[in-house]
């Protein structure tokens, strides 16, 4: 398996095709997170404390961005990843996760999706099981077929975009998503019909992409996105393997949101200032894990 890398550039066509609201300043590309509120595209870019300017509608909301170790900080930045990643092979996990892979193994096959007519018909009704199970809230229109196919349209437009489909019995029951920006695999999307869970299907394909990455050698990192506090989400990754790292981090918010944040919603300002508050959930739930 391997990736066909994407520049910054291309990288940030591929995400306005598909939705999202990015804006080039003064070299820099930037992501609307939550309305008005940015971080940089790409989600492990440094810099220092005003070095980089960000979009003129941060001034509503605000903006964070990591910035190098030792220079000023006011929060961090928690995110998840798989790293030493050539080191990975199944023969190093723990017995109890080997036998749970090596059993989903047995029903579960990877591949590439390549074909455009079945991604819109059995992957419609793989991501409308993981919609009706998860209520997952990114880009709820694409329960909508038509909007469904838009979605799809544009992933099969990006060659460096890869689709990999889990089937059971022939049948495609999981997909996920990734490219390779740089030399960071960006795990995006992972989604599955609830009927399959019980077969494995969540662990066989976390073992394909990281044994696949293990064989690509420009990849450094397999990135799986920031710390959400959500215990199914969070714990999905670090059951999996996944490695917190904090780095320290420089935002800016506009004062009267920020007192509203701080008194109103707790949680989103722990999330801000990127206290981490990880309460663990034993149950099988996946979601999406970035923007796809």
């Amino acid at each position: 398996m391997s990736w066909q890398s994407m520049t910054i550039e291309e990288y940030a066509e591929f995400q306005k095709a598909i939705g999202a609201d990015v804006i080039n300043i003064a070299g820099v590309w930037w992501r609307m997170a939550r309305p008005f509120f940015y971080q940089p595209l790409f989600p492990l870019l440094e810099a220092a404390p005003n070095s980089i300017k960000p979009p003129f509608q941060a001034r509503i909301g605000g903006y964070k961005h990591m910035v190098p170790s030792g220079l000023m900080a006011n929060s961090r930045m928690n995110y998840f990843i798989w790293d030493n990643v050539h080191e990975y092979s199944l023969e190093k996990l723990d017995r109890k996760k080997r036998w749970g892979i090596r059993d989903g193994m047995k029903s579960i096959a990877i591949k590439p999706v390549d074909d455009f007519d079945e991604f819109i018909t059995s992957g419609y009704q793989t991501y409308l099981s993981f919609q009706s199970r998860t209520k997952y809230h990114y880009k709820t229109e694409r329960i909508y077929k038509g909007q469904f196919k838009k979605w799809a349209e544009i992933l099969f437009r990006y060659p460096a975009v890869k689709i990999l489909g889990a089937y059971y019995k022939g049948t495609l029951c999981a997909i996920d998503i990734s490219y390779l920006i740089n030399n960071v695999l960006i795990e995006a999307t992972f989604f599955s019909t609830t009927e399959h869970l019980k077969f494995k299907v969540s662990d066989v394909m976390v073992h394909a992409l990281r044994e696949g990455a293990a064989g690509c050698p420009r990849v450094k990192y397999v990135y799986k996105g920031q710390v959400t506090g959500q215990r199914g989400v969070d714990g999905f990754k670090l059951m999996r393997g996944c490695k917190i790292v904090s780095k320290p981090a420089y935002y800016q918010i506009n004062p009267i949101a920020q007192f509203l944040v701080e008194k109103l919603m707790p949680k989103e300002y722990k999330k801000l200032i990127g206290e981490i508050d990880i309460d663990l959930d034993e149950r099988e739930e996946e979601l999406s894990t970035f923007h796809g």
